[in-house]
């Protein structure tokens, strides 16, 4: 699909989820894949494994239904990279985003997972999570 001769290979996955409901701590996994060049991204699982050590973009949306507050983490292997918290007063649909720019190392791996309490009711309009290598950097030095 895209030419061997470029210098950082293509690494690039976009994900979303069916309806589901997450508990406290639950890695959020995304088992619809709409793109996952290099095949990083394990959808069974919900966690991207860095195929090399370099720069990469990571983007998340969170929709959810329940009224109440939701908070979520971009996770690096157990650090925590970025994260949100918003809140839903009323109960309908709301959606909030995450995205970061972080140095991962070859098979480091990448995952969303909840962190507030309570059960949350995700809804699969545009809850996804995406992300791509913007520069490979030599070995395992990031």
């Amino acid at each position: 699909m895209f030419s061997a001769e470029l210098a950082t290979p293509v690494v690039a996955f976009h994900a979303n989820t069916p309806d589901q409901t997450l508990s406290l701590n639950q890695i959020i996994d995304m088992q619809h894949v709409t793109l996952n060049e290099g095949g990083a991204y394990d959808s069974i699982h919900g966690i991207f494994t860095a195929p090399y050590s370099g720069v990469y973009f990571f983007a998340t949306q969170i929709c959810y239904s329940s009224a109440n507050t939701f908070s979520y983490k971009i996770m690096v292997e157990e650090n925590e990279v970025g994260h949100i918290s918003q809140y839903n007063y009323n109960g309908f649909i709301n959606c909030g985003s995450a995205h970061v720019v972080t140095a991962v190392k070859e098979k480091q791996r990448v995952w969303i997972k909840s962190y507030q309490t309570g059960q949350f009711n995700l809804n699969n309009n545009g809850t996804s999570f995406m992300g791509f290598l913007l520069q490979k950097t030599k070995g395992n030095v990031v």
